[in-house]
């Protein structure tokens, strides 16, 4: 039996997070990201957690694109919880997080990166308002207004 999502708290991510973060990416797509990337970019830009239990099971976290744009740098969802609606939670929150600072959230959906599971996530962002605006055989890259 799935864990019941009304259990899982999203809320805003701080540097302390970090270290989960770049564990809970390495554990789950098999690649490290850089710790101090991932603390600046808690620290400086919007930036989301979701917890279970005390454990950190999601996060969604930005960085620089433009001065009124940010980046969805990153965001994953533990894979025993993928497909329950987590993923749509933790978007809703970044972008709320976002909103007040920016006027658009970017992103880059890359089928290149190496993980075990491969596949696009063009309907989820699609599913959440973000328009393509270009692709490639591999990546597409999307964007939504957030004002």
């Amino acid at each position: 039996m799935r864990p019941a999502l009304n259990l899982c708290t999203v809320r805003d991510a701080a540097a302390r997070d970090a270290e989960r973060i770049v564990q809970l990416h390495a554990r789950e797509l098999e690649r490290e990201i850089g710790l101090d990337r991932v603390r600046r970019c808690v620290s400086a830009y919007p930036s989301v957690a979701a917890e279970m239990d005390g454990r950190l099971v999601g996060f969604a976290y930005g960085d620089a694109f433009a001065p009124d744009i940010v980046r969805l740098a990153n965001l994953l969802v533990a894979s025993d919880l993928r497909g329950l609606g987590l993923g749509q939670r933790m978007l809703g929150a970044f972008e709320m997080s976002a909103r007040p600072s920016y006027g658009a959230v970017i992103l880059v959906n890359s089928l290149l990166y190496p993980a075990p599971e491969k596949r696009t996530a063009v309907p989820f962002y699609e599913r959440a308002g973000y328009r393509q605006l270009f692709e490639t055989e591999a990546s597409a890259v999307l964007a939504k207004t957030l004002r």
